[in-house]
């Protein structure tokens, strides 16, 4: 009875310390993001949480938000991570103390949040989106000295400079009378004006619907 007891008693505490040990990194995440975040973490024996090692996290937002970037929907797995526990302490960005192991997040961005990062100024000028999978449809204005056309053209997501960005390459434009073929690429996702620049590259986009999905990884299992 008492090895049994004692087994009980070590399944409650290691249940207790892993909730605690996921309400903290949630905490951490909804720090940095905002929104609605929840995350759970598997660590047998619990006491290597104190050295920040665990066998798996999952992490669930909803709401999120990254610099102009709205996200609807993120879903996490990281096995075989680490965390950097002082770095988390001092409410450092994510990509400061994640360490290690096998990582992959699905962001889902939804068809307002992108209207909302198209660019507004300049030669390009961009003010609409239209869902159209496997591809998108915008439009906009072309200005050029004295030229001022509207234009809708036609793009499928592509991932660039090395895994940081995620553009919509423009492949048909539709100007007035005029039909052109282009290479001009409308950033939806740069990684590198968020804080998991650095740690994390885009893996494949694909155009839903509803918006866009976004596979990342840690650069650690490309």
């Amino acid at each position: 009875m008492g090895a049994l007891a004692a087994a009980v008693a070590g399944v409650g505490v290691q249940g207790v310390v892993s909730a605690a040990a996921g309400r903290m990194l949630a905490a951490a995440v909804r720090a940095q993001w905002g929104g609605r975040v929840t995350a759970q973490v598997v660590a047998v024996p619990f006491w290597q949480l104190g050295w920040g090692r665990f066998e798996r996290l999952t992490v669930r937002g909803r709401g999120l938000r990254s610099g102009a970037l709205r996200i609807a929907r993120l879903d996490a797995r990281w096995d075989g991570g680490r965390v950097d526990l002082a770095a988390l302490a001092q409410g450092r960005p994510l990509a400061a103390w994640m360490r290690g192991g096998r990582l992959k997040v699905r962001l889902d961005i939804g068809a307002d949040a992108l209207r909302r990062i198209l660019p507004r100024s300049g030669a390009v000028t961009l003010t609409g989106l239209g869902l159209a999978p496997p591809g998108v449809w915008v439009q906009g204005r072309l200005r050029f000295d004295e030229l001022d056309l509207p234009f809708r053209a036609f793009g499928r997501p592509r991932v660039v400079d090395g895994g940081e960005v995620l553009v919509f390459l423009v492949t048909l434009v539709h100007a007035g009378p005029i039909v052109l073929r282009s290479g001009l690429g409308v950033p939806v996702v740069d990684l590198r004006h968020t804080e998991l620049g650095g740690a994390l590259r885009i893996s494949g986009a694909r155009v839903e619907p509803w918006g866009v999905r976004v596979e990342l990884v840690n650069r650690r299992s490309a």
